[in-house]
């Protein structure tokens, strides 16, 4: 897919040779083009060293395996080495650059970006050109402030009460058990700085690293890079040639890239954070703790009091706000829905049902526009996030009960039944839009706090 001439994209003339860039252009009402693009200087070294690594295992005919003069691998094997550059390149920072051009630029799109083009050569930057499909604008009522809202009541049961404080009880007792010093365990969630180093271990460029976050599968299946991370603690740095990394970020092509990783957060499974849950529902007495606890304890027809506030609050959004869904979206969402739904063991007791189809697209629609909506009331806010929002959106997935906080999930990748490596800007929009949600409900239940 690479391009030898050299096609300079928008930005690309002004851009540092060492650095990685992302301009963005509307091309229409329904379409952005959005271009990444990573300086000349990166590539060139990347090249180079793909170059180097092929030497070594390379046995073209006349040569021993080994012996293969590198200017000759450098002419006969281009193509193929720029595609490794640029698969390594794609996994290693274009998905994190796009995501954070998407979100701080304020482009709400439907479906998956599209990659329409890379231009790449040995002499010049590479431009990875992506088309983010966009909705007409929405124009969100200033006055949503002082809408009428009702919200759900609790249950009044005793037990619900008892429930939550066994729980603060048990993760409080949790907590005063724990030995930071046992560092990472099973399902824990930890926060990698990763960069690519030389030989030496010098970084091959400065200030180029880009954050993962991983949680620690308990599965049995081979993992090293898992294997590496256990028992370790937050501020351990380490250099590692490792193949989990190597194949993370180039699948197709051999490589021995070597990696300085440094751990820079870890929430732990051990307990559930009571303070991160205060910070992320700006929590400030007990009495707010337990309430807010309360909502994830209270069932009414098999829906908790959190989500069905949460349902209500952008139930009443979308009736105020008019949006019109092009039908092959919809179409992808609801694929998607049906595949979620046929992941559940009833599966074939719902469809069944006379209506189901109508009911899967149904829901592929709410959930869609429920996306866009709140995306838009973020951008309209100016609401903005940060790591430590991330910590504390993630914090919520630690125990069953508590993921009814949470009603736009984290974005998760599962590569052969493991948990993998997520790109920080991919987890960041869902975080954005569970934040929104939180200053949503907090206004219209009179309870106003911006972020």
């Amino acid at each position: 897919m690479h391009n030898e001439t050299n096609k300079r994209s928008v930005g690309k003339k002004s851009m540092p040779s060492s650095s990685v860039h992302s301009v963005h252009k509307k091309i229409n009402p329904t379409a952005t083009a959005v271009n990444i693009c990573i300086g000349a200087k990166i590539v060139r070294r990347f090249f180079e060293r793909s170059a180097s690594a092929l030497q070594k295992y390379d046995h073209s005919a006349g040569f021993k395996q080994g012996e293969t003069p590198l200017d000759f691998i450098k002419k006969n094997y281009t193509h193929h080495l720029l595609e490794h550059v640029q698969e390594l390149l794609f996994n290693y920072c274009v998905m994190n650059n796009l995501c954070k051009e998407a979100r701080t630029k304020n482009i709400i799109y439907l479906g998956d970006p599209q990659l329409v083009d890379i231009q790449i050569n040995t002499k010049d930057s590479a431009c990875f050109s992506f088309i983010l499909n966009t909705t007409h604008p929405i124009e969100i009522d200033d006055n949503w402030h002082s809408w009428a809202f009702k919200s759900p009541k609790r249950k009044n049961y005793k037990d619900i009460d008892r429930q939550v404080e066994y729980f603060i009880e048990k993760e409080t007792e949790n907590l005063e058990n724990y030995d930071a010093q046992k560092g990472i365990s099973f399902n824990d969630w930890v926060r990698l700085e990763i960069m690519i180093v030389d030989e030496s271990g010098l970084p091959l460029f400065k200030n180029f690293s880009q954050d993962f976050w991983l949680k620690i599968s308990e599965e049995h299946a081979e993992n090293s890079l898992r294997d590496l991370l256990l028992g370790r603690k937050k501020g351990d740095s380490f250099q590692i040639q490792d193949r989990y990394l190597q194949n993370y970020f180039s699948p197709h092509q051999k490589s021995d890239d070597q990696f300085q990783i440094t751990i820079t957060h870890h929430l732990p499974h051990n307990h559930f954070c009571f303070d991160h849950l205060s910070s992320h529902f700006q929590l400030s007495t007990v009495e707010e703790l337990h309430n807010k606890l309360i909502e994830v304890f209270s069932y009414r027809h098999d829906i908790s009091q959190r989500r069905a506030t949460a349902e209500q609050a952008l139930a009443l959004l979308l009736s105020k706000h008019q949006m019109e869904l092009p039908k092959p979206f919809l179409d992808d969402a609801t694929q998607r829905v049906l595949h979620t739904v046929q992941q559940n063991p009833d599966y074939d007791v719902y469809r069944k049902q006379k209506e189901f189809k109508t009911w899967i697209r149904q829901l592929a629609e709410k959930q869609l526009k429920e996306s866009l909506m709140i995306d838009a009331l973020a951008y309209h806010e100016s609401i903005t996030v940060t790591p430590e929002d991330l910590a504390y959106f993630l914090n919520n997935t630690l125990r069953n009960r508590t993921r009814e906080f949470l009603y736009f999930e984290p974005y998760i990748e599962i590569r052969n039944g493991l948990y993998t490596l997520i790109p920080e800007q991919a987890l960041f929009q869902s975080c954005l839009r569970e934040k929104t949600l939180n200053f949503v409900i907090g206004v219209l239940q009179n309870k106003f706090g911006r972020f």
